[in-house]
């Protein structure tokens, strides 16, 4: 065979093997997963209405009729699918039933509902800061430009609509308008009118200020120091109309100790009316709450040189308030001669039961021996004529409600013991006119349930409550069941109503 030959028969032998699948090449490269469509079937949609979907956030497709739909592009096997609903159409909400998966096969089955819905919405003026709306309990809209606005959910048709403020804005106050009734269309008539919020100032008279130190604060803010022979003051700060205000003595003068009568209420005007009462008194420090034997009468000292006492009996000797009712003033304790007096009171409310009597002359004196420390410290008051009077300390228990607190705002007392009852002695007295009422305690029942985080749930029982009394108007405060908060052994944290804020444990020294 001569070369040309040879190499026409290797050139054949190289084709036939090609032909064949030679070469080594496995039978073709891999399978590409199978592709299935994605749809359903849209209902109720109203004509000429257009309602748009996705699926996986993505894929939008315009529906303008009732009946299957299906998506442009198809998943592969084994992907997820989640189909929603990216635009509404108008006066009309439409639900996805069946809308997500896993893709196996061709989907049909996803249903597409439509009724007839109507947006709230309305128009806002006046905002200067941040507002929020909210629309039946819920839907809350958060604004910080004046506008329409419109809710993100509407509303089937016949249903009611309610729209308030949840949150004002920093010193406005927004009012709503045709806030509330019946969607029947679209309703665009919701007003929203906000305006500045007036602030007014507070302050009011100091009597009897001879010493240097003295110190006020509203709402526990940042203190305002006095001079000494000072006969008046205001603070710097403003407050916004009808607020709550607490003035509190926050340091007490040199040698002195000052009390605070008309200290809360409700702003409403420049507040010139709390009135700050100073007394000499070189005295020792007494800290703690105490009870007096065979009593219900519950007497707190401050290392200041205030105390409050609060007593709760039906005693018809007591006057009008037969007995239920609190002093707060000033007291004087000679630690070494154990001498003891009653000095003055800014607040007497229980009648002739208490120790000062502000129409029977000065306070109660004699002599005050104490034995013992902390919660083992017994008082043993002798009065100058009357009998022996023994008091104990409330056990305070850490971690839980059981204990006496004092509020961070003012001289106030709330008191819970180891059997079930609390009690609340106020000891500002406030205008008539003033959403707070005067002086007086609150007493009843409660139980209460911690958690390991510090947070007790406290209910107010009212069923065989014996003797309860109500008279500061703060009860309110304590019904139903609250969670308040105990972030260590000797602080309660107070969230709502006139009592919310700081309140520490009185610790007997």
């Amino acid at each position: 065979m001569n070369t040309s030959s040879l190499r026409r028969l290797v050139a054949l032998s190289f084709l036939a093997l090609s032909a064949c699948g030679g070469g080594g090449g496995g039978g073709g490269g891999p399978t590409s997963p199978t592709q299935y469509s994605i749809g359903g079937t849209v209902t109720g949609l109203n004509s000429g209405a257009n309602v748009v979907l996705q699926v996986n956030g993505g894929n939008n497709l315009s529906v303008t009729t009732n009946g299957s739909f299906t998506f442009a592009t198809p998943l592969a096997t084994g992907t997820s699918y989640s189909v929603s609903v990216l635009t509404q159409p108008t006066n009309q909400n439409c639900t996805v039933a069946g809308g997500s998966g896993t893709v196996a096969a061709g989907i049909t089955s996803i249903a597409v509902s439509c009724v007839t819905a109507y947006s709230i919405g309305g128009t806002l003026s006046g905002l200067s800061g941040t507002v929020v709306l909210r629309n039946n309990g819920g839907d809350d809209l958060t604004l910080t430009a004046n506008g329409a606005f419109t809710f993100a959910n509407r509303l089937t048709g016949g249903a009611s609509y309610a729209v308030t403020v949840r949150t004002q804005p920093t010193g406005q106050n927004c009012a709503v308008a045709g806030g509330s009734g019946t969607a029947s269309s679209s309703v665009t008539s919701v007003l929203v009118s906000c305006t500045t919020t007036p602030t007014y100032a507070v302050g009011g008279t100091v009597s009897g200020l001879t010493g240097a130190g003295l110190a006020l604060t509203v709402n526990a803010g940042s203190p305002l120091s006095v001079p000494a022979g000072a006969t008046g003051f205001v603070f710097p700060t403003r407050l916004l109309a009808q607020s709550d205000y607490q003035v509190k003595v926050s340091a007490q003068p040199t040698g002195q100790a000052c009390t605070v009568a008309s200290g809360r209420s409700i702003i409403q005007a420049d507040v010139n009316s709390v009135a700050i009462a100073c007394t000499n008194n070189s005295t020792s420090p007494l800290a703690g709450t105490y009870a007096f034997q065979g009593t219900n009468d519950y007497l707190t000292f401050f290392p200041d040189g205030t105390y409050v006492h609060a007593t709760r009996r039906a005693d018809a000797t007591c006057g009008l308030n037969s007995g239920n009712g609190v002093e707060y003033g000033v007291y004087a304790w000679n630690q070494g001669s154990g001498a003891f007096s009653f000095v003055t009171a800014a607040v007497d409310t229980n009648g002739s039961c208490g120790f000062w009597n502000s129409g029977a002359g000065p306070g109660t004196s004699g002599t005050l021996a104490r034995t013992g420390t902390g919660s083992s410290t017994v008082l043993t008051f002798t009065p100058a004529a009357g009998a022996q009077r023994v008091l104990q300390p409330v056990a305070n228990t850490a971690g839980a409600l059981v204990g006496a607190f004092n509020s961070n705002k003012s001289p106030d007392v709330l008191l819970f013991t180891g059997d079930g009852r609390f009690l609340l002695a106020t000891t500002q007295t406030d205008p008539a006119s003033a959403v707070l009422i005067s002086a007086g305690i609150d007493y009843g029942c409660y139980s209460a349930t911690g958690t390991a985080s510090g947070v007790v749930t406290f209910t107010r029982a009212t069923a065989n409550c014996a003797g309860a009394v109500a008279t500061t108007g703060l009860i309110a405060n304590f019904s139903g069941s609250e969670s308040y908060a105990l972030p260590d052994a000797s602080t309660l944290n107070l969230g709502s109503g006139q009592t919310a804020g700081t309140w520490n444990r009185v610790q007997p020294n």
